[in-house]
């Protein structure tokens, strides 16, 4: 587990007290905080998947807890997830669906230790209402789990463990 908060930078707060006057677009906070739009989306994100943001609409943000008001601890397997996903071109809630979908198939993997991925799809497909088809939670998987440094792969790819020590 890791505090987010730690790693928040002067962007980060500038965003947040922005917020805290209401609902703001990635533009909007660009203009106010005098930084790029792509940075403040980058900080967007990290605050999002800290929980402390969350999207409204499509590029609309809102504050749903202030980082001040104590802190929070994000999961590994989040992280291993935002890590691995390519955020370019896969788009606003489709990309959050991918993010929560592979840090639930790294959780369970790293429970059970060893996975097929046809198990690893049964349970992305039931513990989410996905818009994503099989085709898709298969290449989510098949791209983004060897991305993630515990993750290791046996028999070209048909079974995928979970190896601690190369956290």
């Amino acid at each position: 587990m890791e505090n987010p908060v730690e790693e928040f930078d002067e962007l980060h707060w500038k965003i947040v007290d922005v917020l805290r006057e209401g609902r703001a677009t990635p533009s909007y906070l660009s203009q106010r905080t005098g930084e790029s739009r792509q940075l403040v989306s980058q900080r967007l994100r990290d605050l999002r998947l800290s929980g402390f943001v969350e999207k409204v609409h499509k590029g609309l943000y809102e504050l749903v807890e202030d980082p001040r008001q104590g802190s929070r601890e994000v999961p590994h397997e989040m992280i291993s997830a935002v890590n691995a996903i390519e955020w370019e071109g896969q788009g606003g809630a489709k990309t959050d669906e991918r993010v929560r979908a592979l840090a639930s198939a790294v959780a369970l993997l790293k429970e059970r230790g060893e996975s097929a991925p046809v198990v690893l799809r049964r349970h992305i497909n039931n513990e989410f209402d996905l818009e994503l088809k099989d085709s898709s939670v298969q290449r989510l998987l098949s791209d983004n789990l060897p991305k993630i440094p515990q993750v290791e792969t046996e028999s070209s790819g048909q079974i995928y463990v979970w190896n601690e020590e190369n956290e």
